[in-house]
């Protein structure tokens, strides 16, 4: 019995440890470590007493090391910082370097516009700006880090808050498309599963019906390229207003793996 019993335990013990073992965690396996790169700095619109402002406050996390440049690279043109400036350039730039030059157009742009049309009839707060992005990275599915930054605009009262998710496959440094992740052909099977998983998440069945209560009503049912590449799932961010009313907030539609076996590539 007590040799019985022992077995048992020893098999539930390495059943255990092959589960745990099924996904290895990219950042463990792989000794990545990480640095955060904080950027703060308000300029004034003009050169006056009262005058408009604009604020940028960013906390961008970076993969530190050297074999990891084309990473930090990779990831600042992706979009995680609006508008995408440094896409617009292939030079190679450091994570501080990018951020600086970030900055300075940013505030060159807002003064360039703004100053032209300020007047001193204008309410001066209705032209204050805000740019907060604050990142945080995760493991995601085998090989794979999720990179993503949560993005708040403010102008004036107006305030417009999205995420940006990007995946990043640690064994190349590149952001993984979902054409790459998928079998060519997969977009009729994966509007599918959207539209299920939508069904589930709002307990409103039919794409009808779901048309009926605000979702794709002015376009056909998409995957976005905001997407994050989890352990177990794929989750597809859809900010305010993209396919619903903007009341409805950010939609995140999470689709297991399960549900998609037949049309994905790894």
């Amino acid at each position: 019995m007590k040799k019985s019993a022992i077995s048992v335990i020893v098999m539930l013990v390495l059943a255990m440890l092959a589960f745990s073992c099924k996904k290895p965690s990219a950042i463990k396996e792989l000794g990545i470590q990480f640095d955060t790169l904080h950027a703060d700095t308000t300029a004034m619109l003009l050169d006056t007493v009262v005058s408009p402002k604009c604020d940028i406050s960013l906390d961008i996390i970076t993969f530190r090391g050297e074999r990891f440049a084309s990473v930090n690279d990779s990831v600042l043109r992706s979009g995680v910082l609006p508008p995408d400036y440094l896409s617009l350039t292939s030079k190679r730039l450091t994570p501080r370097e990018a951020v600086d030059s970030f900055m300075r157009k940013y505030v060159g742009d807002y003064q360039s516009f703004y100053a032209g049309i300020f007047t001193d009839e204008q309410d001066t707060a209705a032209l204050n700006m805000k740019l907060d992005v604050s990142t945080m990275v995760q493991d995601g599915c085998k090989h794979v880090v999720n990179y993503m930054a949560k993005i708040c605009n403010k102008q004036g009262a107006l305030v417009n808050e999205y995420t940006v998710a990007k995946n990043i496959d640690m064994r190349t440094g590149r952001l993984v498309r979902l054409d790459e992740f998928f079998v060519p052909g997969y977009r009729p099977g994966l509007c599918e599963a959207i539209v299920r998983q939508l069904e589930r998440q709002t307990t409103v069945k039919g794409l009808d019906r779901l048309r009926g209560e605000g979702f794709f009503v002015n376009c056909d049912v998409y995957p976005t390229s905001n997407f994050i590449l989890g352990s177990d799932a794929i989750t597809f961010i859809y900010v305010e207003g993209e396919i619903a009313d903007r009341d409805k907030g950010e939609i995140k539609v999470e689709v297991d793996y399960g549900k998609l076996k037949h049309l994905m590539k790894r």
